[in-house]
């Protein structure tokens, strides 16, 4: 389950979109050997950003629509069911330079902050062609992961899709060595929708606790629903102990 912005209570609006950015996100679960393909969304605003799944920013649109209290279809499980989003989220305060990430692991929305993290390019003289827009190559390691991003600086905004950035124009394309990681924009268009802080509702914890969060409930989802409380972990037609099995994962950050 997904907790949405239905509820407009746990949320603040501090900005409004004026770029907005749709990548392609092609992920590969390396110990599964299974690739899933998503749409990802870089709003970005005067001073706040928000990067996350596209199909989430269409279950909010949806939910926020005049009539979805009266349309069962538009319940978020049902929405979820059809769009398959991932629940969480990624937002960039550029007053205070800080990230905050929310996640829903195990039905708990965990939420965590830290400064922009610092990555050190090296810049090359290779350039590619990405959505129309001439880029240009660098390369950095960061927290595990070797990336190689293409940004353009015909689009002076030094971020890109989720935390990379730092570099003299968007990035429009970024992969990882391993080529687990991949995003490429497919469309830029004009902003416009408001960008809302989730300032309720949240576990504040670590980065470092995050990931643990993260890791743990890929090994075993069941189980952390059990300790969240949120199920029993006995089937309720058989009396047996529910099994569960490992779930998707390909964590973005290695260390």
């Amino acid at each position: 389950m997904i907790a949405f912005a239905k509820d407009r209570k746990g949320e603040v609006t501090i900005d409004t979109s004026r770029v907005e950015i749709l990548y392609l996100y092609r992920v590969t679960d390396p110990v599964k050997c299974q690739t899933k393909d998503y749409n990802d969304i870089f709003q970005y605003g005067d001073s706040f950003s928000r990067f996350f799944c596209y199909n989430y920013f269409l279950i909010d649109s949806i939910l926020c629509s005049p009539d979805a209290d009266k349309n069962p279809e538009y319940s978020p499980i049902h929405l979820n069911n059809k769009y398959h989003a991932r629940a969480s989220y990624l937002e960039f305060d550029r007053k205070d330079s800080k990230f905050i990430e929310t996640a829903n692991i195990g039905s708990i929305l965990f939420q965590y902050e830290e400064e922009r993290p610092e990555q050190n390019w090296t810049l090359t003289d290779s350039s590619m062609t990405v959505c129309g827009h001439e880029c240009m190559m660098a390369q950095c390691t960061f927290r595990g992961r070797r990336w190689t991003a293409w940004y353009t600086e015909e689009i002076p905004v030094n971020f890109g899709p989720w935390k990379l950035g730092g570099l003299p124009g968007l990035i429009l394309r970024a992969e990882d060595a391993t080529g687990n990681q991949f995003w490429e924009a497919i469309s830029i268009r004009k902003g416009g929708n408001p960008l809302k802080r989730r300032v309720a509702d949240v576990v504040k914890v670590s980065r470092e606790r995050f990931l643990q969060e993260e890791k743990e409930y890929a090994a075993d989802p069941i189980k952390k629903y059990v300790e969240n409380g949120f199920i029993s972990g006995v089937s309720t037609k058989t009396g047996k102990k529910l099994k569960g099995n490992t779930a998707f994962y390909s964590p973005l950050e290695l260390e």
